[in-house]
C-alpha cells in the first residue's frame, strides 16, 4: 500500500492518494471470487466448482473488481489514516481512479478533526451581574405561589374578563358546520387569547343559558388551509359561569403550601430560594460569556460532519423532550407548519457554537 499527495483542504479535509499494487489487488479479487463462486452457475461445472479464470473470460475481468474494492478499501483506508496519524471525525469519501490488474488507485477525502490556536484563553475579560433580591420580588414569587392554589368558584352574573366560561358552540362556514368546530362543556378563560381573535371578547357581558351568534375571521396563517382566512360564525351556549379565587397571603396559608407555620417564615425562605437561582443565573453568565471570548478569539476550521452530526443530535434531544411531554416530533413539525428541514437550519447555528465549544475545551485542557 502506497500514501502520497497528501493535500490539506478547507474544512479540515485531508485529501490523499492510496494505492494498491498489482498483487495486493488481486489477492482482494481472489477473495471476492471465492465469495462468489458458489452462486455462479456454469454448464459443466458443478456449483461453486467454475474456476476463477473461466469466469472473468466469460464475463470479463473487471467481473470481481467491486466486490473486490469493497473487500481491501475499508482496512486499506483504515490503515493509511493510522500511517498518516490521521483522527478522523466522519466517513471519508472515496473516489476510484485506476482499477485493473496494475492495481487499484483511489482519491480519499478525509474529514479530521480541526487543528486548533486559542489566540485569547489565559485572563480572558468576563462579567458576573450583581445578585440583588428585592421585596418586590419575594412578593411577585409569592403571587404565583397564590395563582397555583386558586379555585374556581360558580357566579350568578354576566360573564367579565377573567373569568372560565363554560361554553357549547358550533363553527359554521356559510352555513355548513366544519370539522374540528364544535364542542360541549367547553372551559374557557377570558382573555387568554386561547380562541380566534375576537371572540372571547364578543362574549363578556353573557348571561348564564345566553345564546349567541359570534362573527369571528381565522386568521391567514391558521394551520387548516380551508379556514385560513375565512369568516366564520360560531353558535355559542354559555352553560355556567366560574370566577377564580385566590387563598388569602397569610399563616395559613403558609401551613396549607409548606412545612413553615408563619408567614414570614415562608417569605425568607422563598427569598433564599430566589437568591441561589440568581446566583446560579449569575454563575452561568459569566461562565458562558468567558468561553464565549475563548471560541470568539480560537482559529479552527470546523469539519461539517461535525456539525451535521451536532445538529442530528440536538434534534434527537429535541424529538425526545417533547416526546416527554406527550407531543411526537412530526406532529409539533405540523403544528408549527415546518418541516425536518427547517428544524435542521434553525438548530444549525446552535450546534456550530457547541461543537466550536467543545473543540475549545478540548484545546484549553490540553494547553
Amino acid at each position: 500500500m502506497n500514501v502520497k499527495e497528501i493535500t490539506k483542504k478547507e474544512h479540515s479535509i485531508v485529501e490523499f492518494i492510496l494505492e494498491l499494487d498489482g498483487v495486493e489487488f488481486d489477492k482482494a479479487v481472489e477473495v471476492a471470487y471465492h465469495k462468489m463462486k458458489h452462486d455462479i452457475h456454469l454448464p459443466g461445472f458443478r456449483p461453486g466448482k467454475v474456476p476463477r479464470k473461466v469466469v472473468e473470460s466469460r464475463y470479463g475481468s473487471n467481473i470481481f473488481y467491486e466486490d473486490a474494492i469493497n473487500e481491501v478499501l475499508p482496512s486499506a483506508i483504515d490503515e493509511a489514516i493510522e500511517k498518516e496519524s490521521l483522527e478522523l471525525v466522519g466517513q471519508p469519501d472515496v473516489q476510484v481512479l485506476e482499477v485493473g490488474k496494475d492495481g487499484l488507485k483511489v482519491k480519499v477525502d478525509a474529514p479530521v478533526y480541526p487543528e486548533v490556536h486559542l489566540r485569547h484563553y489565559k485572563g480572558v475579560p468576563s462579567f458576573r451581574p450583581k445578585v440583588e433580591i428585592k421585596e418586590e420580588d419575594v412578593q411577585k414569587d409569592l403571587e404565583e405561589l397564590r395563582q397555583q392554589g386558586a379555585w374556581m368558584e360558580p357566579v350568578e352574573r354576566p360573564l367579565q374578563n377573567g373569568d372560565t366560561a363554560v361554553i357549547d358552540y358550533e363553527g359554521f362556514d356559510n352555513g355548513v358546520p366544519f370539522a374540528g368546530g364544535k364542542a360541549e362543556m367547553y372551559d374557557l378563560v377570558i382573555g387568554s387569547g386561547t380562541f380566534i381573535p375576537g371572540f372571547e371578547d364578543q362574549l363578556v357581558g353573557m348571561q348564564i343559558d345566553e345564546e349567541k351568534d359570534i362573527n369571528v375571521t381565522f386568521p391567514e396563517e391558521y394551520h387548516a388551509a380551508d379556514l385560513a382566512g375565512k369568516p366564520v360564525v360560531f353558535h355559542v351556549k354559555l352553560r355556567d359561569v366560574k370566577e377564580k379565587k385566590l387563598p388569602e397571603l397569610d399563616d395559613e396559608f403558609a401551613k396549607d403550601i409548606s412545612e413553615f407555620t408563619t408567614l414570614e417564615e415562608l417569605k425568607a425562605d422563598r427569598a433564599e430560594k430566589l437568591r441561589q437561582r440568581r446566583e446560579q443565573i449569575a454563575n452561568e453568565t459569566f461562565e458562558n460569556q468567558a468561553l464565549r471570548h475563548v471560541v470568539d478569539y480560537m482559529d479552527a476550521d470546523i469539519p461539517e460532519v461535525m456539525v451535521e452530526n451536532q445538529v442530528k443530535r440536538m434534534v434527537d434531544e429535541f424529538a425526545m423532550s417533547i416526546a416527554s411531554q406527550g407531543m411526537q416530533l412530526q406532529d409539533y413539525l405540523d403544528r408549527t407548519n415546518k418541516t425536518i428541514e427547517d428544524l435542521y437550519h434553525e438548530t444549525r447555528g446552535g450546534a456550530l457554537y457547541r461543537v466550536q465549544l467543545n473543540v475549545a475545551m478540548k484545546e484549553v485542557a490540553t494547553a
